[in-house]
């Protein structure tokens, strides 16, 4: 098992991802930089880059500033992603409430920030 979040963790999806390549491609293809910031509950913030291309991810790496560059970023605190993660691990898929849909609505724990 691989530690949420790091680099190595995002590019362990990625490879689900190309694994399942079918599955994920009836959803169609997505080319974007998106970057993550993640508020590691007073230890600062965490940032990773995932870069999309066609149906797979092309690149993962860890940023600093995971806004500059990015075509938006998806932020939040440890405490909400790792609710997310811990729900699709235990059912295999987000239930309702832990999609990035409704987890990046308005008043609820993860927000979508772009320097548009």
């Amino acid at each position: 098992m691989v530690a949420f979040p790091s680099v190595e963790w995002f590019n362990a999806l990625g490879q689900r991802v190309a694994e399942d390549k079918e599955e994920f491609r009836r959803l169609g293809y997505f080319d974007a930089r998106v970057g993550i910031k993640i508020e590691a509950n007073g230890s600062g913030p965490e940032g990773y880059v995932v870069e999309f291309e066609d149906y797979g991810v092309k690149q993962v790496r860890a940023a600093a500033d995971p806004l500059r560059g990015t075509d938006f970023t998806i932020e939040g605190s440890l405490d909400a992603w790792s609710e997310m993660v811990r729900n699709i691990q235990q059912h295999g898929e987000p239930d309702l409430d832990h999609t990035l849909n409704r987890l990046t609505m308005a008043g609820v724990p993860l927000k979508i920030v772009a320097e548009d």
